[in-house]
């Protein structure tokens, strides 16, 4: 089985929809557990954002 190389571009609409989510959940009663799980998801996705500019940068790769 060859090894395949997976990527998977997180847009800013992508962080957007994650942060709304989270506000969402926050402002409108959810569980605790739940409103941290959507934060954590919500740091985890901007830090692959970042990592993947980064990478880009670093690759010469259009980024407009």
């Amino acid at each position: 089985m060859e090894d395949v190389a997976w990527r998977v571009d997180l847009t800013d609409e992508d962080i957007l929809a994650a942060r709304n989510a989270w506000w969402d959940a926050r402002e409108g009663g959810a569980p605790p557990e739940r409103v941290q799980v959507l934060w954590d998801d919500l740091g985890r996705l901007m830090r692959e954002q970042v990592r993947q500019l980064v990478i880009d940068f670093r690759n010469g790769r259009d980024l407009t």
